[in-house]
């Protein structure tokens, strides 16, 4: 099974290279941009490979560990607290003045920005928390 894994990594990895070559050395568009529609899409194949697998591993590995249930149903709790409570706290009132001096107010673009940036602050101070608290507990034994 690893040699075949270790195959689909190889092509998947010379397909990756031969996107980025064409990317650089192929068309243009009539703005001299290069055509990146290749790259992007396999981008997002990789990504739903890597979710599909992720997810499918997860469950996989719920079916043989039952008792590792509960701390992986205790996370996904965790992780939906966490996206409750931002989408709580996120501001879709306030409009946005971008750089470009356009005015973002879509209230669900707002809500989706302020809602990653809140989840993302709250993931920083629990991982900053959870090494603190590691390495106290690694001090005092």
């Amino acid at each position: 099974m690893k040699k075949v894994i270790n195959i689909l990594f190889g092509i998947m990895m010379a397909i990756t290279v031969v996107l980025v070559v064409m990317m650089f050395v192929g068309g243009r568009d009539a703005a001299g941009n290069p055509d990146v529609n290749g790259i992007i899409v396999w981008t997002y194949a990789l990504f739903v490979l890597g979710l599909v697998s992720a997810v499918g591993g997860a469950i996989y590995n719920m079916i043989l560990n039952p008792a590792g249930m509960k701390g992986s149903l205790l996370s996904i709790v965790l992780i939906a607290v966490v996206i409750g409570v931002s989408f709580a706290l996120a501001d879709t009132t306030t409009p946005v003045t971008l750089s470009d001096m356009t005015v973002m107010d879509d209230p669900q673009v707002l809500a989706i920005t302020d809602v990653s940036i809140y989840v993302t602050y709250i993931a920083m101070a629990a991982a900053l928390l959870s090494a603190v608290f590691a390495e106290v507990k690694a001090a005092i034994k």
